[in-house]
């Protein structure tokens, strides 16, 4: 790849998962962009929402599974402490 050419990306689903940048504060090389971060974000999402709705038993979750980050995303909201409580 030639270093001196920038390149922006116009949307990537998780740069950093997907190996395209090393990290979104310092991507390196010569690419900047934008790039989706929901799913680092989902798992807190669903905690907010237990702690709101404390009686919260059963919460749906659509997903694409043909969607490159759907995968992720789904293992970010398996990680929430007390989901399969």
């Amino acid at each position: 790849m030639i270093k001196t050419i920038p390149v922006v990306m116009g949307f990537a689903a998780d740069a950093v998962s997907r190996g395209i940048v090393r990290d979104l504060a310092r991507p390196g090389g010569n690419i900047t962009g934008l790039t989706d971060i929901r799913a680092d974000i989902n798992g807190k999402r669903l905690e907010l929402l237990k702690e709101v709705v404390p009686k919260l038993s059963r919460v749906g979750f659509l997903w694409n599974p043909t969607y490159v980050g759907a995968g992720y995303e789904l293992k970010e909201i398996e990680t929430v402490p007390g989901l399969y409580a």
